[in-house]
């Protein structure tokens, strides 16, 4: 077999699993297993959102890496299911690189569902969720919105920006979605992202920054670093021209 383009199979799927929506843990769990089903004496497998990693030692003693960098994620439960079916396929049968690409192939220039097709499901199983767990007709309304929200901003970053800027990101969600959005935020700033946050919550406002710039009466009053401040300087700030 041709090892290398094994791997680079692989890595094939590894990345459009990433792309469609996997969790970053069950792509290093697939690719591992992938790996470990052609006999390899070791694999190493590194993935986060925008990189993945593989160096495997074959059994001639032969030392294989490849990296590559994942432009963009986004979501395709369609394909995603196919990807999925394929590593299991891979796992039990081993194919050689012809048919693994083959395979790929097929998967990857199969026709896909039209948007708003899949903006729809999105919205419903957003909203069934809050059905699901008995929740009131406002619990299922905001639920609504948050899938909304959740959806559109999905697209917006399909389209990899790198400046963000949000205006009162958390008003008037509960706790848990709040979180969900901090982990959001501290995982783009993560990527080399730039994001810029309007807020009026100070816990929240020192929680996920690294600079505040305060505004007072319209003006810019001050601009401090987060690690150096404290509430009671960022209230005097915002005092400053009133």
């Amino acid at each position: 077999m041709n090892y290398d383009k094994i791997v680079q199979g692989i890595m094939d799927i590894g990345e459009s699993l990433l792309c469609t929506g996997a969790e970053i843990y069950r792509v290093q769990d697939s690719i591992d297993r992938m790996c470990a089903s052609y006999g390899f004496l070791r694999q190493d497998v590194f993935v986060i959102q925008n990189n993945i990693q593989i160096t495997v030692e074959t059994k001639e003693h032969e030392m294989i890496t490849q990296i590559r960098h994942v432009e963009t994620t986004g979501f395709n439960y369609d394909r995603l299911d196919a990807l999925n079916g394929l590593s299991r396929y891979i796992c039990t049968n081993r194919p050689d690189d012809e048919e693994l690409q083959k395979r790929y192939r097929e998967i990857m220039d199969a026709p896909t569902q039209k948007a708003w097709i899949i903006v729809l499901a999105q919205l419903v199983g957003g909203t069934s969720f809050a059905v699901f767990f008995g929740c009131n007709f406002g619990d299922a309304l905001i639920a609504l919105v948050l899938s909304v929200f959740i959806v559109f901003f999905g697209k917006w970053l399909e389209r990899n920006p790198k400046v963000f800027m949000m205006d009162e990101p958390t008003r008037g969600i509960d706790v848990g979605a709040k979180y969900e959005i901090y982990e959001l935020i501290i995982n783009m700033a993560k990527q080399g992202k730039t994001i810029i946050v309007v807020s009026s919550e100070m816990p929240e406002i020192l929680g996920i920054t690294n600079r505040i710039g305060v505004m007072s009466n319209g003006r810019l009053s001050g601009i401090v670093n987060t690690k150096e401040t404290n509430q009671e300087e960022l209230l005097r700030l915002s005092a400053k021209y009133l």
